[in-house]
């Protein structure tokens, strides 16, 4: 199954979004960044099973414990952990002064990554539902 469709629709959703990926709870990356879809973040495996070993336990408590002092590191890039968006760990944002905000929102099985650029940061918001339409999606086939 090719999971690259499901960035484009977020990216079309919100063009403030430039970049995401989709990772497994179990740390796999589902969408692996290749030179031909440059709108796929390059999430090493490090950093896919790092973030997935605080999101798979699905609590605030989790992420209160691991986030705040580690961040979210996606291509190198050290995020500093903003809040979890819905009290129970489910959804959490990031940010990089100078770079941008991350969204991540865990699904059944997977977690939904998307970028955008400090420049559109206003547009977190937009980001924000555009990820959440895709996660209850995936959610309602399974994944």
């Amino acid at each position: 199954m090719s999971w690259d469709p499901y960035i484009d629709n977020i990216i079309q959703q919100c063009p403030s979004v430039t970049k995401g990926t989709i990772i497994g709870l179990n740390g796999s990356i589902w969408t692996p960044a290749t030179a031909a879809n440059p709108k796929i973040l390059a999430i090493t495996q490090h950093e896919a099973t790092t973030l997935a070993a605080v999101m798979c336990k699905k609590s605030c408590e989790a992420v209160a414990a691991a986030l705040p002092a580690a961040g979210i590191t996606v291509e190198g890039t050290r995020y500093m952990f903003l809040r979890d968006m819905d009290g129970d760990g489910r959804i959490v944002t990031a940010k990089k002064s100078g770079v941008g905000n991350l969204i991540a929102q865990s699904t059944t099985q997977g977690i939904i990554i998307a970028f955008i650029p400090e420049s559109n940061a206003e547009s977190a918001r937009q980001a924000n539902i555009a990820v959440d339409k895709i996660a209850k999606y995936l959610e309602s086939s399974g994944y």
